[in-house]
């Protein structure tokens, strides 16, 4: 049986990942194969060269793409196996194949966050229960994605509980430079303190970073022309640079519970709460009319009036 026949029995489709790559020079070769000679040596080590050098091509597909292209792939392998005929059975597994190390973990994570069970995740991988235990094993202790780092816990049904959002895109140049002039024109609109304007300087500077330095000249050359500048980096959230009041608001904005650090030792632990009327607070007699305080609203329900003086730092409460 040719490779071509098993390939339409696991729905390769004319639309498929994996047709487009049977319509190229060496896919063609392959794909018309019977299919005892395809997964003799020579053949298996010059396919799988083949199909990586397509993939991680400009033609090849992005995002979702590669993973139907493995899948489909592996599935062919799989079927087959059981046809039969050959002298062994051949298997194109995740680490045989073109994904590397650092995406078969981000598709891990992203099938994770579905909620699927382990069980689910192999099939998705095309790998066995026990590679994705040790996956997940790895990504419980931490691992780096280029600047980022990622520590996810398991959950009892096999998922992942993690705030980290694995979303990587491999980017031309001229994609860079569009998302870079976004960035700088989203940042122009805001003042020095929004902490909007904090997080895009953040996210550009990184992206930025990156780049090699002819791709930085070119970015900068056309950044220039269009009158944008790129921001600096990004201040510390208990920097002088961004207010008490600015770093509550870029908290809220994350949807964190704030840890409030008084001057007299008191911590006080709750959300803030923007638009609460003062007299809602259990301290609201205490309250002078041109005092500069905020509101919290406290775990327990109660809101709380804060002097601005009396703040000695911000942060994330614990367990958020």
């Amino acid at each position: 049986m040719r490779v071509a026949e098993i390939a339409e029995r696991v729905g390769c489709d004319p639309e498929s990942a994996y047709s487009k790559f049977a319509d190229t020079r060496e896919g063609t070769r392959f794909h018309n194969m019977q299919w005892p000679i395809f997964v003799t040596d020579e053949n298996y080590r010059s396919f799988c060269k083949a199909l990586a050098d397509y993939a991680n091509s400009e033609e090849g597909p992005q995002s979702n793409g590669r993973h139907e292209l493995f899948l489909s792939v592996h599935e062919l392998f799989e079927k087959g196996n059981e046809i039969g005929g050959a002298l062994k059975k051949r298997h194109y597994n995740l680490d045989k194949s073109f994904i590397g190390t650092d995406e078969a973990n981000l598709m891990l994570l992203k099938a994770a966050h579905k909620g699927m069970t382990q069980q689910a995740i192999a099939a998705y991988l095309g790998c066995s229960r026990t590679a994705v235990q040790k996956r997940l094993s790895a990504l419980a202790g931490g691992v780096r994605f280029g600047d980022s780092y990622i520590k996810a816990e398991p959950t009892s049904r096999g998922g992942l509980k993690s705030t980290a959002h694995p979303i990587f895109l491999p980017l031309r140049l001229h994609e860079v430079y569009l998302m870079l002039s976004a960035l700088g024109e989203f940042r122009a609109e805001r003042s020095g303190g929004d902490p909007e304007r904090v997080v895009a300087d953040d996210l550009a500077g990184r992206i930025y970073s990156q780049l090699s330095d002819y791709a930085k000249g070119g970015i900068d050359r056309a950044l220039t022309e269009r009158g944008i500048r790129r921001g600096g980096q990004r201040p510390d959230f208990d920097s002088s640079e961004v207010s008490v009041l600015d770093r509550i608001v870029m908290y809220e904005k994350m949807g964190l519970d704030l840890k409030v650090v008084l001057v007299n030792g008191d911590k006080l632990v709750g959300r803030y709460a923007r638009h609460a009327d003062l007299q809602k607070c259990v301290n609201a007699a205490e309250i002078g009319k041109d005092d500069r305080c905020f509101v919290l609203r406290l775990l327990d329900g109660t809101y709380w009036a804060v002097y601005d003086s009396q703040v000695v730092s911000v942060a994330a409460a614990p367990g958020d």
